[in-house]
Parts: structure tokens; sequence; C-alpha cells
């Protein structure tokens, strides 16, 4: 249960910086904004999966484990979310240049923490089905 609610949560975060984000940001009128953010999210999310991964596995950072890097991984994105809560309230329309990057960060923040969760979780779920119906749990 604890893994389909993680992975709840991961895709509703992947859906709010697909969805939500890029509306609010729209609305700021300039499109090379919206993809350079939406680059900001994706690029870190699918370059450190796979290290984040084997790191896990391995135990390699500071003897996190899989859940470690999961729990680690829904920090790192309840607190850019909230962030971005944040700035969204602040500025609600436009945004100023400042205001940009500061939504470039988070995103790439928020990118990281799903990619150190998601990989690991997806793992999880592979230890815990059993072979026989493992391709459907994922």
């Amino acid at each position: 249960i604890v893994c389909c609610f993680t992975g709840l949560v991961l895709n509703s975060t992947t859906a709010f910086a697909w969805g939500a984000l890029t509306r609010w940001l729209a609305a700021s009128g300039d499109r090379a904004v919206v993809g350079g953010v939406l680059l900001a999210y994706s690029l870190p999310k699918g370059l450190l999966q796979f290290p984040v991964g084997a790191a896990a596995d391995a135990r390699l950072c500071f003897g996190l484990g899989r859940k470690g890097f999961v729990v680690f991984g829904l920090a790192v994105n309840a607190t850019c979310l909230g962030a971005l809560a944040l700035l969204a309230k602040a500025s609600p329309l436009a945004l100023s240049e400042r205001a940009a990057a500061a939504v470039g960060a988070l995103a790439m923040a928020l990118g990281a923490g799903t990619a150190c969760a998601y990989s690991t979780l997806l793992a999880c779920a592979a230890s815990l089905a059993d072979p026989s119906w493992r391709s459907s749990a994922l």
C-alpha cells in the first residue's frame, strides 16, 4: 500500500509540473519560459533516475537505502511544491525574469526529487512483486 500511495503522490507531482505549472507559466505569454521550465524539470528527472537507483541499491549515499531515497525525494518534492505555491501567490499572472529563474530552479529540484523517489520506488515494487506478475505491477 505504501508503494502505491507513494506512486500516486509522485504521479501527481508530475501531473502538476506538466499541467498546472504550464498553465500558470503560459499566462505570462512567453512560450520560451514554459519550454525552459519543462526542460528544467524533465532533464534532471531523466538523467538522474539510473544513477540514483544504482546508488540506492548500493547504499552509496550516507548509507541510505531505497526507503531513504524515496523519503528524501518526497521531501524535496514537498518543499519545491510549497515554494512554487508561495511564488504563484506572490506573482499570480506576470512573471519577472527573476521569478522565472526561480521557477526554473525549483523545477530542476522538483525533477531531481522525482528522480530520487521514482526509480527507487520502482525497484521497491519490483522487489515486493512475485515474478509471475511483476511486469504488470510496474
